[in-house]
């Protein structure tokens, strides 16, 4: 079987998990298949062909990020001149197409093509953008348009829509679509084998992700801020929100007591799971959340909200969920951790056993499933 992925961005030039995920979706079917291509965006915009490993990547640049939007990385429209049409008419005849990503205008306008070509797709949201909600009137009316137009057409000429939750399988014009449920994995390489005594470093809590306001970071500092025996460790990149959680922190008087790491190489992000007492995740929204199921593959107790795609792994027995948006909740739930040293160890072990059921090879068999069914 020959396989092209499309997606909206892949590493090294990748601003979020996404780009984590396509890359490990690509290399668990290449080791099932014969061949694996990636076509992708790339916000730096950068243009040409490279490898990874076995595997050829097409990197077509996108339209320039406006000023002081950062977030917009990814989701810019490819520029004409970056060679993006010619790499989709190189795609060979008989080639499986799967576009990861709906809503991204580097996807969907790789998908109009592929319908003026008469080429069939198969489509996976990986998350819808949220964006657009908080954007001026001028800008929501003008998403909504696209959304009715451009993305309807996108979704109702797949062959087959799956989603990585059942949380994303509602997402926009999904909706009226049949959509199947394959979740994101893990890397076996982060399992670790067993889980070590009790964590000594009690209190230390970590929160990894981009610094904006979905992720919910000042949540977690206003549950700090009142148990005082915590500590919280932030890593990650600025996502438009570091100065103003920054002023919290100063405000709330836990400047002792939350470090800003900045972002760490995937090592330093793994050796800081494997040292925390437990991982925050009190984010107002998450398609998925690779970081909650990360954290459970190397031992750490996860602390998430009760949203999104979260719950496609995290439940009432293999982690502490709290109420979106409620600190006081949080802070509950961190008032708990040292009053039941066994049920501790059972939701680390349970989490353990969750993640892994999840790996990558185990998410491509069921594409490849998927692809033939």
């Amino acid at each position: 079987m020959d396989i092209t992925l499309i997606v909206p961005e892949y590493p090294p030039h990748a601003t979020g998990g996404g780009g984590v995920a396509y890359q490990s979706i690509a290399r668990a079917l290449c080791a099932q298949v014969e061949s694996v291509r990636v076509l992708t965006g790339d916000h730096t915009g950068a243009a040409g062909s490279g490898t990874d490993g076995p595997i050829p990547v097409m990197r077509c640049g996108l339209m320039k990020t406006p000023p002081k939007a950062a977030y917009l990385n990814g989701y810019m429209p490819p520029r004409l001149a970056s060679g993006w049409r010619h790499a989709v008419d190189s795609i060979p005849r008989g080639s499986v197409v799967h576009i990861h990503g709906i809503g991204l205008p580097f996807c969907d306008f790789t998908a109009l093509t592929l319908q003026l070509r008469r080429r069939p797709y198969f489509l996976t949201n990986h998350g819808y953008p949220m964006r657009p909600a908080t954007m001026a009137t001028w800008a929501r009316w003008g998403f909504a348009r696209y959304e009715g137009t451009c993305v309807a057409q996108v979704v109702r000429h797949a062959t087959k829509v799956s989603a990585i939750s059942e949380y994303c399988s509602a997402d926009g014009p999904l909706r009226q679509a049949r959509v199947d449920v394959i979740p994101n994995g893990i890397c076996e390489d982060i399992l670790i084998e067993k889980l070590d005594p009790a964590r000594s470093d009690y209190g230390s809590l970590l929160f990894v992700g981009r610094i904006h306001a979905m992720k919910g970071l000042p949540l977690a500092i206003s549950a700090i801020a009142s148990t005082p025996k915590f500590t919280l460790k932030v890593i990650g990149a600025d996502g438009g929100e570091l100065e103003a959680v920054q002023r919290l922190v100063r405000w709330a008087g836990v400047t002792k007591r939350v470090e800003f790491l900045g972002l760490l190489p995937r090592d330093g992000i793994i050796a800081a799971m494997r040292k925390a007492y437990a991982v925050v995740m009190p984010s107002l929204n998450e398609p998925f959340g690779m970081v909650g199921l990360e954290a459970m593959a190397n031992g750490a107790l996860l602390i998430c909200s009760d949203t999104g795609g979260m719950r496609t792994y995290a439940n009432d027995g293999n982690a502490l969920l709290f109420k979106t948006g409620d600190a006081q909740d949080l802070a509950r739930k961190l008032y708990q951790l040292p009053l039941d040293a066994v049920a501790y160890e059972r939701l680390r072990s349970a989490a353990l056993a969750t993640a892994r059921r999840s790996s990558w090879a185990n998410v491509a068999q069921e594409y490849l499933n998927w692809y033939q069914s």
